[in-house]
């Protein structure tokens, strides 16, 4: 006895996007078997998109990135400047979402969109480094890698730990003043 595709379409319609991720996990909610999901696939009635973060950026901000870059030109021999007397900051990020998500979907749904209005706001741990790309430290030897991470203690336990431990979380938004302070 065949399987009606349209009753299989309306159960894959009933679940959220972020669910159609991989085969496995859209079967399992949908409440479906695996072969059902890669036949829709086979058959063109379910296909795959990719979806990538966009910048939300503001026409403010766009002004302003071009602003800064215009800074680094000379005056009188118009060309940008050696940005030798500068000490760059190496970051590590480890994110916790990725740019790219690849969403199973049928044809009349639209794949989500996935606006941010920067990567600083995407929870992901920092490591921090400063260094001197002619290997001229002066400055006042400050030279290490932090980790850009909170402390906190536990309110409750847990199977993991007991309460009142101390455990690290990821600073939610890096700025200026998080920078200052390591």
């Amino acid at each position: 006895m065949p399987i009606d595709r349209d009753e299989v379409a309306r159960k894959l319609a009933q679940i959220p996007v972020e669910e159609h991720l991989v085969v496995r996990r859209t079967a399992i909610a949908a409440g479906i078997t695996r072969h059902l999901v890669t036949a829709m696939l086979k058959e063109g009635r379910l296909h795959r998109s990719l979806t990538r973060f966009k910048p939300a950026l503001t026409a403010q901000k766009k002004h302003m990135r071009v602003e800064h870059v215009l800074s680094y030109i000379d005056d009188e021999s118009h060309e940008f400047e050696s940005m030798e007397n500068v000490v760059h900051i190496d970051e590590k990020w480890f994110n916790q979402d990725t740019n790219k998500r690849t969403f199973m979907l049928l044809d009349e749904e639209l794949p989500p969109q996935r606006n941010r209005k920067s990567k600083n706001f995407i929870r992901r741990p920092c490591f921090s480094l400063p260094y001197d790309f002619h290997r001229k430290c002066r400055w006042n030897g400050k030279i290490g890698i932090w980790a850009l991470t909170k402390e906190h203690v536990t309110q409750r336990s847990s199977q993991y730990r007991p309460k009142g431990t101390i455990c690290t979380r990821n600073i939610e938004s890096i700025d200026r003043e998080v920078y200052k302070r390591f």
